[in-house]
């Protein structure tokens, strides 16, 4: 059962190392209002401050580039990993990679569905 938990919640250092760099993120958003994700570049600047607004004082939600791990917090997160000795490099990467994962609630496809196009009524009321 702890194998199915493990991939929806994440785990204890995960939650740990998400606060610390959400409220890293929030710290940089506080500074930094217009900032957003390179693939958002085409999105007008006053909706990108009402978004990162939103996510400090709304619970759920969640800054822009939160989810997919684009945020500086992560970018210095990876910097700091890269800056630890080569021992330690591939667990620390790992914990980050399972607290990037852990930052939503991911629904996997059911094991008992099988997706495929709907088919196409052969007799047709046109005669």
């Amino acid at each position: 059962m702890s194998g199915v938990i493990d991939l929806y919640f994440p785990s204890a250092d995960a939650r740990e190392l998400n606060g610390d760099l959400r409220r890293e993120h929030l710290a940089f958003l506080g500074d930094h209002p217009d900032w957003a994700p390179p693939e958002l570049g085409w999105v007008p600047r006053s909706l990108v401050r009402f978004l990162n607004r939103l996510a400090r004082r709304m619970p759920l939600t969640a800054p822009l580039g939160w989810i997919d791990g684009s945020t500086p917090a992560d970018g210095g997160e990876r910097q700091r990993i890269d800056a630890l000795p080569e021992d330690e490099q591939q667990e620390a990467r790992d914990a980050h990679l399972r607290a990037i994962y852990g930052r939503c609630f991911r629904i996997g496809k059911p094991l008992f569905t099988e997706l495929k196009p709907p088919e196409l009524s052969t007799d047709s009321d046109t005669t």
